[in-house]
């Protein structure tokens, strides 16, 4: 039975709903898969690369020869997309053919995959990743920085060799490697590489006005193995530093760094370094900002006097990085020390580690549950313990997930939820069939179901769609997607509006079993090509209930109200019943989204970027003498027409707001104040801008010309308070045409309203309209 949504009044619209025929969720049998294994190997095998990606989405939970095989034969597929998952899948796999087979893709393969392929190799397999760069083909800039980046953060066998010969080429290499092989050797610790390496940026600096240097410099001065270096190297070189002709250098600043320097106030030095280069500019210029960081935390703790308060974001941020790796050791130590109390072993088996879960008592597994979820965190977790906890206490596990949304949980959930299907599945489908259950455990356990993906769960899933769509529809989209359930599609489908996620899972799904829906993929794609212009907002409609996604390329605030009710440029109406724009309210996500734009766009401002047409605006308009919002003066003005259908005043008004906000209903307006007064130059004016904006051109400067000719000729009678607000009118009108540009046909004359703007100008500075006027 269709279910009656959020409405107003007795307006409500209820939404059609598919007719679903799902088993109850009992009714199928235990830990039974809706992809068995047979079905995923003939599934990779078809010609639709959807469905191929899928496919190796759920084979990466099988554990065997086969499944590894068969996601490594993938990084050579036809199509880029299933490459791109096999890149990624590839890397936690344990088989010798994986480091070759994403080296082909380094040195041959797809453009768009060549970059991340250089990311995965270094971090597969180092030493080969090094090899490539010592003697493998010449290689573009951005991929050799990726090589040098991913084997300086490893350090194999050869490094030293081949960073020291990089050092004396670096004159012949492009800015984008000697960057790379700055960093690199910076972060690794070998005492005479590093010296050098000092010596030779300092001295390149000389030679380098780009603002990479003074970050290389501090990228040496940051590494411990350049402290004896630091004294010698500020007497030595920095007085050429400070004579040479850098614009982004001045004396004051040169004074500083030698001043700093040559005491060995490391810090300080740092610190100008930022304060010259800034702290934005200073973290781009180098490849892994977080490396640079770390590296400056190894010695923070040495540095003299060192002030967070005065010595920029790069030394505050080396601080709480330093603090988090201590916080780190302790948070190691004493999970070691609970492992141990527990009487683990890293050679017990996972049997043994899963009985002796299953003896603790609840407070001994939420303890061991919580460690390991730091442990998670931090990367340094045991996988047979998690396993374990996940088979064996799968209620203290679920409990954890419910209570953070850090990413990495999604991670937890996904690598070892299909290891302990029977112990999770009667928890899930529990969690699934009450409404009783808390949304944020209702989130934990739908997430939970689309990684499990039997047909226990999809019954729940699929019998209460629409009712969890209403409460967790992220989640219920993340899991029908990793589900692969495509007996889902027609419920989809009857919630596919244009640019909604419904809409890509019912097309992806119907792809996955085999029954695409004929041009529909086509159609998304054009879609999302550009993509959609402006900042999206979440708008709630009140006749039907629907929460979907709209976009705005303006948004006006007025900054003066506590309330700051936001009013979005363009025309919109509810994509699921049609409801006019009156009818969508804004959701905290909504206005998130303004808030944010907000401070993006201060932070530009305050930061001296390039400034384009805001996206958010601050208005405030006078109605009646009394400051508002937009959506208030619109209100206000709506009050002020119903009171008296022949006021023009406040129709000109709203006009002139709906010509603002690019809504159409201002030539209603328009239209209506010319009925009553024909002659009026204000009403001439805002249509002739409305009709520019159409494209009418034409009739545009016809009826702008027109309405000029009044004013000039004192025939027509202002409603505006003010003459100067008429003269605003002109001026958009004009602006309105000059933006067509190009577009205005040649046999369009621009010369007499543009004679008569210069008249009414003139007019503007000799003679006020009389008070008759002004009322």
């Amino acid at each position: 039975m269709a279910i009656t949504l959020i409405g107003g009044g007795d307006d409500t619209f209820t939404l059609p709903e598919a007719d679903l025929d799902f088993p109850a969720p009992l009714a199928p049998p235990p830990a039974s898969l809706l992809w068995t294994r047979d079905k995923l190997f003939d599934l990779v095998k078809c010609d639709r690369p959807v469905a191929r990606r899928f496919a190796l989405s759920r084979l990466i939970h099988l554990d065997d020869d086969r499944a590894r095989d068969t996601i490594v034969g993938c990084l050579a597929d036809s199509d880029v997309g299933v490459v791109a998952v096999a890149l990624v899948l590839a890397e936690s796999l344990k088989a010798d053919a994986v480091a070759p087979a994403i080296e082909e893709i380094v040195r041959s393969g797809s453009p768009e995959l060549r970059e991340t392929a250089a990311e995965a190799l270094a971090r597969v397999d180092s030493k080969r990743a090094l090899e490539l760069l010592r003697s493998g083909p010449r290689l573009d800039d951005e991929i050799a920085l990726l090589l040098i980046s991913g084997v300086a953060a490893r350090w194999p066998e050869g490094t030293v060799d081949y960073l020291s010969r990089a050092l004396n080429r670096i004159g012949l290499a492009s800015p984008l490697r000697r960057t790379g092989i700055f960093s690199a050797v910076f972060s690794g610790l070998d005492p005479g590489l590093a010296e050098r390496a000092l010596a030779v940026a300092i001295s390149d600096s000389h030679r380098d006005s780009t603002l990479e240097s003074p970050a290389r410099i501090a990228l040496g001065l940051m590494n411990p193995s350049t402290k004896d270096v630091r004294r010698e190297a500020a007497d030595r070189q920095y007085r050429a530093l400070r004579n040479a002709p850098r614009t982004n250098w001045s004396e004051e600043a040169s004074e500083k760094l030698e001043d700093a320097l040559r005491k060995g106030h490391v810090g300080q030095a740092i610190a100008t370094i930022a304060e010259v280069v800034g702290p934005k500019k200073g973290l781009e210029v180098v490849p892994r900002p977080e490396g640079l960081l770390v590296a400056l935390a190894k010695v923070a703790p040495s540095l003299d006097q060192l002030d967070p308060a005065i010595a920029s974001p790069f030394l505050a941020a080396a601080l709480s990085i330093d603090a988090r790796v201590r916080n780190l050791e302790t948070r190691l130590k004493a999970r070691t020390k609970l492992l141990a109390d527990c009487g683990f072993s890293e050679t017990d088996g996972l049997d043994q580690i899963e009985a002796r879960v299953r003896a603790m008592s609840d407070d001994q597994r939420d303890s061991l549950v919580a460690s390991c979820r730091t442990a998670l965190i931090q990367e340094s977790f045991d996988e047979k313990l998690v396993t374990a906890l996940m088979r064996a206490a799968p209620e203290a596990v679920f409990s954890e997930l419910t209570r953070t949304e850090d990413s990495l949980l999604a991670h937890f959930a996904m690598t070892f939820a299909p290891r302990a299907v029977e112990a999770l599945e009667p928890l899930v489908v529990n969690r699934l069939s009450s409404r009783a259950t808390a949304d944020g455990d209702l989130a934990v356990a739908i997430e939970l179901a689309g990684i499990l993906a039997t047909e226990r769960t999809a019954a729940a899933l699929g019998r209460r769609f629409y009712e969890l769509r209403a409460r967790a529809r992220s989640s219920l989209m993340n899991a029908i997607e990793r589900s692969g359930d495509g007996r889902l599609v027609g419920a989809l489908l009857s919630r596919a509006y244009e640019g909604e996620p419904e809409e890509a899972v019912a097309v992806g799904l119907a792809e996955i079993v085999g029954a695409p829906i004929e041009g529909k993929l086509a159609e998304i794609k054009a879609a999302r090509n550009p993509e959609p212009s402006g900042i999206p907002i979440e708008l709630k409609c009140s006749r039907c209930g629907e929460v979907l996604v709209y976009y705005t390329n303006r948004i006006f605030v007025d900054p003066e109200k506590e309330d700051q009710k936001p009013a979005f440029a363009g025309d919109r109406a509810c994509k699921a019943c049609g409801a006019s724009d009156d009818r969508l309210t804004l959701t905290q996500q909504a206005r998130q989204a303004v808030r944010t734009a907000m401070l993006m766009e201060l932070a530009q401002a305050q930061r001296g970027g390039p400034q384009g047409i805001p996206i958010v605006m601050p208005v405030g308009i006078k109605v009646a003498g009394k400051r508002m919002s937009v959506l208030d003066a619109l209100e206000q003005l709506e009050l002020d027409i119903g009171r008296s259908g022949s006021a023009i005043r406040p129709r000109l008004k709203r006009a002139r707001i709906l010509i603002l906000l690019e809504r159409k209903a201002a030539v209603e307006d328009v239209n209506a104040v010319l009925a009553i007064d024909p002659s009026c130059p204000e009403a001439k004016l805002l249509k002739a801008q409305i009709l520019a904006q159409e494209g009418h051109r034409a009739e545009a400067v016809r009826l702008g010309a027109e309405a000029l000719r009044t004013v000039n000729g004192g025939n027509g009678r202002f409603y505006e308070r003010e003459p100067y607000a008429v003269g605003g009118l002109v001026a958009a009108f004009l602006v309105s045409l000059e933006d067509l540009g190009e577009q205005i046909p040649s046999d369009i004359d621009l010369s007499e309203p543009r004679a008569l703007m210069e008249q009414f100008a003139r007019r503007l500075e000799s003679e006020e309209p009389s008070g008759d006027e002004l009322d």
